[in-house]
């Protein structure tokens, strides 16, 4: 039996702060890219590998060190750019990566 949820008038609107700081989180997980959209992805990296930062925050519970290894690494398991969903979790960090690094006013 499935329940209606009633929400209470004007609840998104009162903690509409509080919902976008939780979307800013949770980086959106695709299943399947294109070969073009992983080429492009791995030509921005490779354009920019000289000025990455040596360390980057994702999030409040995520980090990395040593960001330019980890794109490197990240790059060379990607392989062939014939993503399957298998892989996907690759391409999708270095896209989660590529915003972080564009939101903190590294690169355009």
């Amino acid at each position: 039996m499935v329940q209606s949820i009633r929400m209470e008038p004007g609840l998104l609107k009162k903690n509409r702060t509080e919902i976008l700081a939780i979307m800013k989180i949770i980086h959106t997980f695709k299943p399947q890219y294109t070969p073009e959209e992983i080429k492009d992805l791995i030509k921005w990296f490779q354009e920019r590998m000289d000025q990455l930062p040596k360390t980057l925050t994702l999030d409040d519970s995520s980090s990395t060190e040593d960001l330019p290894q980890v794109v490197k690494i990240l790059i060379l398991r990607m392989g062939d750019c014939n993503i399957t969903p298998t892989w996907s979790g690759y391409a999708s960090h270095l896209f989660l990566i590529k915003e972080r690094l564009i939101e903190n006013g590294l690169f355009k």
